[in-house]
């Protein structure tokens, strides 16, 4: 379950990335951050 939270809040920073040109570059990032967490935590992480 929490992987999937995780997946659907670096969808909404990609979502925000397209609405915010001037910080474009940090919403990447922390979309980025968060699909790599949801991937550790479905492959054997804990959450």
């Amino acid at each position: 379950m929490g992987g999937l939270l995780l997946l659907l809040g670096s969808f909404a920073c990609l979502v925000q990335a397209h609405d915010d040109a001037k910080l474009r570059w940090v919403w990447r990032v922390a979309a980025v951050l968060l699909a790599a967490f949801a991937a550790w935590v479905w492959l054997g992480g804990w959450l």
